[in-house]
């Protein structure tokens, strides 16, 4: 997900304090969407407004990012490849 909170400056109200790695929820409404985690703040700005953006990923990524390397497991039972 990518959500863009635009302010004017000098003067706009505080960002709110979001770092890398903290956990997200994402709501449409009442309704929860995305659990997932902070992976970039990217920040611009020009003479006029600040942009702050927080970019993550859903909790789904997790398992992605961790799954096993291929292998091939000929001749061994369930238990032997579950335990390599």
């Amino acid at each position: 997900f990518n959500v863009s909170i635009t302010r004017q400056w000098p003067g706009g109200e505080d960002v709110p304090p979001v770092k890398n790695g903290d956990s997200v929820e994402v709501l449409i409404g009442d309704d929860l969407v995305i659990t997932g985690w902070v992976e970039a703040l990217p920040l611009r700005y020009d003479a006029q407004t600040i942009m702050t953006g927080i970019v993550g990923r859903s909790k789904t990524a997790d398992l992605i990012d961790c799954s096993a390397s291929p292998a091939q497991h000929n001749g061994k039972n369930l238990f032997l490849i579950a335990s390599a």
